[in-house]
């Protein structure tokens, strides 16, 4: 959701659809990178988001991260783990679809 948010109250292309509030839009790309935090944590020790298997839980992260490049968030080089897993992610046929 903060990745949505952000990008209804930070982008144009919402500005002529609602009333934005860019302070809120900050607050949720804050959010963003706060879970990215919370994730390079996790898969310092673990492959998947939940358990020791691929789950929903993996996709919506992966197309929220995907999804968070229209705000201009991205891993840093920082985020060893997070990468490792995202390109994990990646190369999973169902990403090529």
């Amino acid at each position: 959701m903060p990745t949505g948010m952000c990008f209804q109250h930070t982008s144009s292309y919402f500005a002529r659809f609602k009333t934005q509030v860019p302070e809120w839009g900050e607050l949720c790309r804050k959010g963003v990178y706060d879970f990215i935090e919370r994730m390079e944590k996790h898969f310092a020790d673990n492959e998947f988001l939940v358990g020791d298997y691929y789950s929903i839980a993996d996709i919506s992260a992966y197309c929220a991260l995907d999804f968070s490049k229209v705000n201009d968030i991205r891993l840093g080089e920082q985020h060893v783990h997070t990468r490792r897993w995202h390109e994990a992610m990646k190369s999973r046929a169902s990403a090529k679809a």
